[in-house]
């Protein structure tokens, strides 16, 4: 059987998947993003840990969204869903604040 192979932004290849298949949950959610995330300064940075270990600095994400022009966005997505790691210059702590604060008058 030939395989088709599903290539991102990165040019890595995340799924390969046998001709005439259904793809996997995960692959059909990745292909039904925001087409907001596509202009996300984010994706030209692939060497920024936007996921950081444990101790590691969030600054050089942070630097990344402050620039981003989807911003806005990206924050109202990050505030919609309990994502790890540092969405619109914010981090899951720092998300968990902003959802827990009394709605601006």
């Amino acid at each position: 059987m030939v395989s088709a192979d599903v290539i991102i932004g990165s040019g890595r290849t995340v799924f390969g998947l046998a001709a005439g298949s259904s793809p996997p949950e995960d692959l059909s959610a990745l292909l039904s993003r925001p087409a907001w995330q596509t202009d996300a300064l984010c994706r030209e940075y692939r060497d920024v840990a936007f996921v950081p270990a444990r101790g590691q600095p969030s600054g050089p994400a942070k630097a990344v969204c402050d620039r981003c022009l989807c911003r806005a966005e990206c924050l109202a997505y990050a505030l919609d869903d309990p994502l790890a790691g540092v969405l619109c210059g914010t981090t899951g702590p720092e998300r968990a604040a902003l959802r827990k604060a009394p709605a601006a008058a």
